[in-house]
């Protein structure tokens, strides 16, 4: 009697089959938990990934309105520090202005002249514009006097008469008097300090017909409103003719001679008014032959002529 074995070949094939699915199934459940256990590292990461994102994003632009508030505060910084520096210098542009009132416009903007229709009539004192114009009529002396000399620095303007010293500080428009003399002397010369502080004037007795050595010269000084007169020099026998006041060293350049006669200067001499020592200019000249002599404002330069044949007076 043939007897049969349960386990039969195809019963094996199932056992290996079912086997196989088994395994894949755990493979499946294995793979399963792998994948649900990336994929929700992965949500972690990428939330934590936004989180540095919004913190750097946040972090960006606070570092950025910090920055734009800093330069509006350096340019606001920067438009007050113009303004201030503009305001310093519209201040000094007006001391400037002011200062130039009195000191400054050497450009020759004007003409002055002295008129008068016939010699009863008083002597007026006019002004043209330098290129051209109508004139004006800017100051009229009295019958008995006429302007004598003048001095010009800036816009400062000196005009004497034989008694009396008009100023303008407007270049020549407008003329007050600021000094008359108190003696009969008569006012022959007038210069402006380079400071344009004082005037200093010489004088000479107003006796007709006299010259040479019969009368005696002397220089004062006052100051720009005609106040404070001083004597600063005399001369017993020689009329002494201003050419220039240096503030600086305080000194005063003038010539010795005769006055309105015939002959040139006998002399020119530096005056220290601190120390009252004088000394000489062009002392190695042979004076006789200069003709005519200017010095410069600070008194470090001569400009004179000179002729072939001596001068000479009596």
């Amino acid at each position: 009697m043939t007897q049969h074995n349960s386990f039969s070949p195809k019963n094996r094939e199932d056992d290996l089959l079912k086997s196989a699915l088994a395994n894949i199934d755990e493979v499946q459940n294995s793979q399963g938990e792998s994948t649900t256990n990336y994929v929700t590292g992965g949500v972690l990461k990428s939330k934590i990934s936004k989180l540095k994102k919004t913190l750097i994003i946040a972090l960006v632009l606070v570092i950025s309105s910090l920055a734009i508030g800093f330069g509006y505060w350096l340019l606001q910084k920067d438009k007050n520090t113009q303004s201030s520096n503009q305001n310093n210098s519209d201040q000094q542009n007006s001391k400037k202005v002011s200062e130039q009132t009195v000191k400054l416009g050497f450009d020759p903007d004007l003409v002055a002249y002295l008129h008068r229709d016939n010699q009863a009539d008083p002597n007026q004192l006019f002004y043209r514009p330098a290129n051209g114009g109508e004139r004006k009529d800017v100051l009229k002396l009295q019958n008995d006097e006429s302007a004598v000399v003048s001095d010009v620095y800036g816009q400062i303007v000196v005009l004497a008469s034989e008694s009396k010293l008009y100023l303008s500080n407007d270049g020549g428009r407008n003329y007050n008097v600021i000094y008359t003399h108190d003696t009969s002397d008569s006012i022959i010369s007038a210069k402006i300090s380079t400071d344009l502080s004082k005037i200093a004037f010489s004088t000479i007795p107003s006796i007709e017909g006299v010259a040479g050595s019969s009368y005696y010269g002397t220089i004062y000084s006052i100051n720009i409103k005609g106040e404070d007169k001083k004597q600063l020099i005399q001369s017993s026998d020689k009329a002494l003719l201003l050419l220039g006041w240096d503030s600086k060293q305080n000194k005063i350049a003038y010539s010795e001679g005769c006055y309105n006669c015939d002959g040139s200067r006998t002399a020119y001499k530096l005056y220290s008014i601190n120390s009252t020592n004088t000394e000489g200019i062009l002392t190695d000249k042979d004076l006789a032959t200069v003709q005519y002599l200017q010095i410069s404002r600070d008194l470090s330069k001569v400009i004179y002529v000179t002729s072939s044949s001596p001068t000479s007076f009596e």
